[in-house]
C-alpha cells in the first residue's frame, strides 16, 4: 500500500515522460501484488489485471517514445506545448490513440473493463483505495494531462465520448445482474469512470471542470461504499444480497451511510454527486460535431444515470430492506470500524452545500489542462455551480481564447 501510494504521488507530480512511465508501471505492479496476496482467489485475477494494464503500459511507452523523438524533449510541459500537435495531424492522431489505449486499460474502459471486477478478490480496503479512489483514476489523470495536445483532435474526442458512454451503460447493466454487493460496486465503478471519460471527451473548460468535480465526488462516495460493504460482510459474514437478513433495523448507522452514499452515486440532492452530475449534463450539450451530437451525448449520459439509480436502489433494498433470512445474528459495527468507513460518504454532504470550497482545486485543474495549449490568455471565464441549498458558487479561472 505504501509503495502504491508513493507511485501514485509520483505519477501525478511527474513532469518528465520517463518518470511518468516508470510510476505508471509501478502502480500496475503494486496492484498486481495487492490482489495476488489475497489468497487462491486472487491469483488468476491478479494475472489478468497485470496483463491488461501492462498492455496499456506498452502503448504508453510507444507514445512517450514517439513524443520524445518528435519534440526532442522528455519534459511533459514542453512536449505538450510543442507546435507539432497542430502541424502534424497524422502524428497527433497516432499518439492520441496510443495514450487512449493506455488510459482505457487503467480506467477499465471497454474492452479493457474486465480487470476491475476481477480485482474484487482483493481485501476490501484495497478495493476502496486502489479501485475506487486511486488507481482507476490514474487513467482519468492521464487523459486530462494530455488534453492540451489532443482536445481538438476528432479521434480523441469521439473515442472518449462514445467509449465512455457505452462503458457507462454496459457496466451499469452488468451491475444490475449481480447479487454480490462488492461485484455491484465494481461494475458501478466502471460505469462512473465511463461517465467521467465521456465528459473529458467533450473538451471544453466546463466539461473538464465537471469531470474533475465528479472525480472528487466519486472518490468520496465510492471508497466509503466499498468499505461499507466490508462492514456488512464483517457483521453478516456474507455479501450476497440473497443471503442477507433485513439489516436496516439492526445496523441503522450503516444503513444511513449506504443510503447517503448511493444517493450521491445516483446524483440525488443534497449530495455532492448531484452537483457534479448536473454539471456533466450541462457540459454534454457542448459536444463537438454540432447540436445533434450534443443531444446524443446528453441522452447517453441521462440513460446511464437512470441505470445508475436502478443499481443504487438494488444496493439499498437488496442489502438492507428485502432480506428474508432470520437465522443470521447481526449487529452494528463497532465505532472503530464504522467511523472511518462512513467518513468519506458524510464529507460529500457539506461539500455539496458549500461547493465553493472546491473552486480552487477544480479551477486549478482546468487552468492546468488548457494553459499549455494556448499562448495568450485574453479573457476570463466563469462557471457557476449551484448547490442544492440554492446558493451559487463561482468558479473562475483564466480562459484562453
Amino acid at each position: 500500500m505504501a509503495a502504491f501510494t508513493l507511485s501514485m504521488v509520483g505519477l501525478v507530480l511527474a513532469d518528465d515522460l520517463i518518470l511518468l512511465f516508470g510510476t505508471w508501471e509501478l502502480t500496475s505492479l503494486a496492484s498486481f501484488l495487492l490482489i495476488a496476496r489475497s489468497g487462491y482467489g486472487g491469483e488468476l485475477a491478479s494475472l489478468r489485471t497485470m496483463i491488461i494494464t501492462f498492455v496499456g503500459g506498452l502503448t504508453m511507452l510507444a507514445g512517450a517514445t514517439a513524443i520524445i523523438a518528435k519534440t526532442g524533449t522528455t519534459n511533459v510541459t514542453e512536449a505538450l506545448a510543442h507546435p507539432v500537435w497542430t502541424q502534424d495531424a497524422g502524428f497527433t492522431g497516432t499518439v492520441a490513440v496510443l495514450i487512449l489505449i493506455a488510459a482505457f486499460t487503467k480506467s477499465a474502459q471497454f474492452p479493457f473493463h474486465l480487470w476491475l471486477p476481477d480485482a474484487m478478490a482483493a481485501a476490501t480496503l484495497v478495493s476502496a483505495y486502489l479501485h475506487a479512489a486511486a488507481v482507476a483514476k490514474a487513467g482519468i489523470f492521464l487523459l486530462m494531462r494530455f488534453t492540451p495536445a489532443f482536445h481538438e483532435t476528432p479521434v480523441w474526442n469521439y473515442t472518449l465520448i462514445f467509449t465512455g458512454l457505452f462503458t457507462g451503460a454496459m457496466a451499469a447493466w452488468f451491475a444490475l445482474q449481480k447479487t454480490d454487493l462488492k461485484k455491484i460496486m465494481a461494475y458501478s465503478t466502471v460505469s462512473q469512470l465511463g461517465l467521467i471519460v465521456a465528459t473529458i471527451g467533450i473538451g471544453t473548460e466546463e466539461a473538464l471542470a465537471a469531470a474533475t468535480l465528479h472525480t472528487i465526488a466519486h472518490a468520496l462516495f465510492k471508497s466509503g461504499l466499498f468499505m461499507m460493504v466490508g462492514v456488512i460482510d464483517h457483521s453478516a459474514h456474507t455479501r450476497d444480497i440473497r443471503r442477507l437478513p433485513e439489516l436496516r433495523r439492526k445496523m441503522p448507522w450503516s444503513f444511513a451511510a449506504v443510503v447517503l452514499g448511493c444517493a450521491s452515486m445516483a446524483g440525488l440532492p443534497p449530495m455532492l454527486g448531484f452537483v457534479s452530475k448536473e454539471e456533466i449534463f450541462v457540459a454534454m450539450q457542448d459536444a463537438p460535431g454540432g447540436a445533434w451530437m450534443g443531444w446524443v451525448a446528453l441522452f447517453g449520459a441521462v440513460g446511464g444515470a437512470v441505470l445508475t439509480f436502478a443499481y443504487c436502489a438494488k444496493i439499498v433494498f437488496g442489502g438492507f430492506i428485502d432480506g428474508k433470512r432470520t437465522d443470521v445474528e447481526v449487529h452494528e459495527a463497532e465505532p472503530s470500524l464504522l467511523i472511518p468507513a462512513v467518513l468519506p460518504i458524510f464529507v460529500g454532504l457539506p461539500l455539496a452545500l458549500f461547493v465553493g470550497v472546491l473552486d480552487t482545486p477544480v479551477g486549478a485543474a482546468v487552468k492546468a489542462a488548457f494553459l499549455l495549449s494556448r499562448k495568450v490568455l485574453k479573457a476570463a471565464s466563469t462557471t457557476r455551480f449551484t448547490s442544492p441549498s440554492g446558493t451559487a458558487s463561482t468558479l473562475s479561472w483564466p480562459c484562453p481564447r
